[in-house]
């Protein structure tokens, strides 16, 4: 991620284009390489009927929305994994235009991404510590993180630089906290036989969050501006935070 970061902020320089095409070609290369060197000599192929496809998902899908119902320890990182979505997806569609624009030039895109990426390796490789800090309490390390990604979406934008670029690099890193933290909470409360099931559950509202999001902040910045969609979305995601967590 790094690495191709920086040379495509080079490569653009010389053509908006030359990333793509780069990109593209080495996309084509690793799927022939793919094909022709994985094996999966232990994987037995299954002939599904279309109606027997959509049973099975339908027997999926109703064990999943089972176990939530009758579980709060998973309604509790769903909701709040939906709600992070929908706040984040707002900086996700927009820090290049905003950037671009505060720094004068696109060129710094590529070297803000390499920040980006350090400081998600950051947050993820400090979440045993925050565990630790939280004496071991999963459900307050993740608001903690929830809080902390709210509270740098909107002090991106309430403070000028430096110190916006610090926030919203503060934020990336509190993401980075939130998916291990994530993993380890559903891992501790999902029982081993239905945890592939119930993962998988999880993951589709992790994109119906992403989809909300998308269609909310375009709608917000539409009518208003980005500093005021960033604002709305890191003070909703910290409201909401603590007040799911108040109605446990």
């Amino acid at each position: 991620s790094v690495v191709g970061a920086v040379i495509g902020s080079l490569l653009v320089g010389v053509s908006a284009g030359l990333p793509w095409i780069i990109g593209g070609v080495i996309h084509l290369i690793v799927a022939v390489l793919a094909f022709y060197w994985m094996k999966e000599e232990y994987f037995t192929r299954g002939i599904l009927s279309l109606r027997e496809g959509f049973r099975k998902m339908k027997e999926v899908t109703r064990a999943s929305i089972q176990y939530g119902r009758g579980e709060p320890n998973f309604r509790f990182v769903v909701l709040l994994g939906i709600l992070q979505l929908i706040a984040v997806k707002s900086p996700d569609m927009q820090w290049q235009p905003f950037f671009s624009q505060a720094f004068g030039t696109t060129a710094v895109l590529g070297i803000l991404w390499v920040g980006i990426t350090i400081a998600t390796v950051v947050g993820s490789w400090f979440a045993p510590r925050l565990l630790e800090l939280m004496r071991w309490n999963e459900r307050r390390s993740l608001v903690t993180a929830n809080v902390c990604i709210g509270a740098g979406i909107a002090a991106t934008m309430l403070f000028g630089f430096p110190f916006g670029l610090a926030a919203f690099l503060f934020h990336e890193t509190a993401r980075g906290l939130w998916k291990p933290l994530k993993d380890s909470y559903l891992q501790d409360n999902i029982p081993s036989e239905e945890r592939a099931t119930i993962i998988s559950f999880e993951s589709m509202f992790h994109h119906l969050g992403g989809l909300l999001g998308l269609f909310l902040g375009g709608v917000l910045v539409q009518y208003t501006s980005i500093f005021t969609t960033w604002t709305v979305a890191g003070i909703v995601l910290i409201a909401s935070t603590f007040t799911i967590t108040r109605k446990r």
